[in-house]
């Protein structure tokens, strides 16, 4: 179903009409997001309104009751072997997203547009592309058939860790199990096979076009929808209304950042004021106390709160069961610490492109980070982007020394991780 937005839907996102989307992160809380308007198009030649039964069509082969999915859970993303056409390519398990292919294997296939509409990135930017019919893909033992898909261009670091998105229209055709913690998904066709026994949740959720679930949940007096994200590494994500949250929240449990929020494929975002705040959230019945939420351009329950649990989505009923996971630590899912800056490479270059103003850092937006303790950045070509992405710094130091170019003026700082909750 489409979803019409009530004022408190709004006050949350605007996500009945950019909810087909890739969304990633790197190591601290930078992510990037597609938004696609896929059913309002400009009435001119050459694009077209996408139909409804575009994100129905498709069938299934399922030769077992049940399929087990073998995933690599990365930098807090679920990514699995596709197979198509017998070549294997790492695709994104994404229930935010509508099934992504790159151009790469569009091509290599030689497949037809079917269709071609924009597709809007985080920062509302907006480009034509192709949508398209994959006539065959296998995922483990399970074969599915002429799933709608749409062709973007995946460069770094998208790349970096996939070649196409396995999205909610083509997951809907069967019943899921999630478990992280031992990098699997269960699906069949029963789902009775993939229940979940004395579960801590059970929440409905409605679906877009695209089939994403989304929940009805509560904040700070207020009622909207979050998207259920596995495509997003972080945790809680709401909207950015800044100075209604900084003035409804306690000083103590509320910390700005400011600087670039997020890169879209289209390129970064403006430089803005958003929030990490500490507060109570209510999903259908359930109270989540004291949660982590940060600010941004989707409200979303994304993948560092769910990998702390054992889930279940059925598609025909429209409920998600969630199982805390015992033996991770659930109590580390309200702790927010870190050195207080976010980096990213801005044309080859490490840049300071977001920072937490409680941290009182000696850093400033822009400046060139050349040295990370041993780790030389300003040798640009011994810097494998991709490897940066997925490994990030040592999580467990305690401090570091960095080395940055601001203007003509070389600098050295030695920084300490900091508790903000």
């Amino acid at each position: 179903m489409e979803i019409s937005l009530s004022e408190d839907n709004q006050f949350f996102s605007e996500i009945a009409m950019k909810d087909n989307r890739i969304f990633v992160t790197t190591a601290l809380i930078l992510f990037l997001v597609i938004g696609c308007k896929s059913s309002i198009f400009k009435s001119s030649r050459g694009i077209d309104t996408i139909p409804q039964s575009f994100y129905f069509q498709g069938s299934h082969t399922l030769p077992y009751l049940t399929d087990t999915i073998e995933i690599d859970f990365e930098n807090r993303l679920p990514i699995t072997v596709v197979y198509i056409n017998g070549r294997p390519y790492r695709f994104l398990m994404d229930t935010g997203a509508l099934t992504v292919i790159s151009h790469e294997i569009y091509e290599d296939l030689d497949l037809e547009e079917s269709y071609r509409g924009y597709f809007n990135d985080i920062n509302n930017r907006s480009r034509l592309t192709s949508y398209t019919v994959i006539p065959d893909l296998r995922i483990s033992n399970t074969t599915f058939n002429d799933i709608g898909a749409v062709v973007l261009d995946i460069s770094e670091p998208l790349s970096c860790f996939y070649d196409g998105i396995v999205g909610a229209n083509l997951m809907a055709k069967l019943h899921w199990k999630f478990d992280y913690q031992n990098k699997m998904a269960i699906v069949s066709d029963n789902k009775s096979e993939i229940e979940i026994q004395d579960p801590d949740h059970i929440w409905p959720f409605i679906t877009s076009n695209q089939q994403t679930p989304y929940l009805n949940a509560g904040l700070l007096q207020r009622r909207g929808l979050f998207m259920f994200d596995t495509g997003a590494s972080h945790g809680i994500h709401v909207t950015n209304h800044y100075d209604f949250y900084k003035s409804e929240v306690d000083s103590s449990k509320f910390i700005t950042r400011t600087g670039i929020q997020s890169f879209g494929v289209y390129g970064p975002g403006n430089e803005v004021k958003s929030f990490i705040m500490e507060t109570d959230i209510i999903i259908a019945e359930d109270t989540l106390e004291n949660a982590i939420v940060s600010g941004g351009s989707k409200t979303l329950l994304g993948n560092d709160f769910l990998k702390n649990y054992l889930f279940a989505i059925d598609w025909t009923d429209r409920k998600i069961t969630l199982k805390r996971n015992e033996t991770i630590g659930i109590s580390r899912q309200n702790l927010y610490e870190g050195f207080g800056y976010t980096a990213y490479f801005i044309n080859d270059k490490l840049r300071v492109i977001n920072l937490i103003e409680e941290a009182n850092l000696p850093l400033a937006l822009g400046d060139e980070i050349i040295r990370i303790n041993q780790t030389d950045f300003s040798a640009k070509t011994d810097i494998d982007i991709c490897d940066y992405i997925r490994v990030g710094e040592q999580s467990d130091l305690s401090e570091k020394n960095i080395t940055v170019v601001r203007e003509n003026d070389t600098l050295s700082f030695n920084l300490e991780k900091q508790l903000f909750y």
